[in-house]
Formats: structure tokens, C-alpha cells, sequence
């Protein structure tokens, strides 16, 4: 059996691939400036709301962004609870106090007719 190498590709070709080719470099995260992590979410979070096409997506990933940071801190205002901590609990409690706030001040924004997140107004 043989194979014929071509000694170039065609511009065009090139050009093909290139289009083609996804570049998915990880690098561990205690390797990655301040930058390369904004970087990588920016490139992420483009992407995904790439999907829906509409303001409103970013709304969305704001809205869960928050509820994960809302979660963890009252995961963490139990264990200081279950731990007698009270100072760090109450700081903690009212870090979760503000992370709700947050996310109620977004929802509140209108962000288009798809935005099932924001109360009706009766006007």
C-alpha cells in the first residue's frame, strides 16, 4: 500500500482548516494570570449566549452566576453555624444577604420580550 504526500496545501485549504480547527487549551488554573481566567470566561460566556442572540442571555448567566456564589456562601454559613463560628457566620450570612439582593435587583431588569424573569408590569 502507498501514499501520496502532497508537497503544499492550497491557500484556500489552509484557510479551511484553519475555520475548522477549535483551539481548547486548559491550563491548570494555578498556572493562569488574572487575564487568561477573565479571558477564558469572557471567551466562554460569549459563546454560550452566542446561542440565544439576545441581551437576555446575559441576564441569565448573571442571574446563575449569582445564585452559585448565593449557594456556596450559605454552605458555608452552616459549616461556621455547625462550627460555633458566630462572627464568621454572620459575616458570611450577610455576604449571602447581599449575593439575594443581587439577584433580585437583576431580575428586576427588563431585559426584552423574552425575559420571563422580570415581573409583568400592569400599566
Amino acid at each position: 500500500m502507498t501514499f501520496s504526500i502532497p508537497d503544499s496545501i492550497s491557500p484556500e485549504a489552509l484557510a479551511a482548516l484553519a475555520k475548522d480547527a477549535q483551539v481548547d487549551v486548559e491550563l491548570p488554573k494555578e498556572s493562569m494570570s488574572p487575564q487568561e481566567m477573565q479571558d477564558l470566561v469572557m471567551r466562554d460566556i460569549e459563546d454560550l449566549t452566542d446561542k440565544f442572540d439576545s441581551m437576555f442571555s446575559y441576564k441569565l448567566v448573571a442571574h446563575y452566576a449569582l445564585f452559585k456564589l448565593f449557594e456556596a456562601h450559605n454552605a458555608m454559613h452552616s459549616a461556621a453555624c455547625d462550627d460555633h463560628e458566630s462572627d464568621i457566620a454572620l459575616c458570611i450570612g450577610r455576604d449571602a444577604g447581599w449575593l439575594q439582593l443581587m439577584m433580585k435587583g437583576l431580575q428586576d431588569v427588563q431585559c426584552g420580550t423574552e425575559d420571563f424573569m422580570c415581573p409583568m408590569q400592569d400599566n
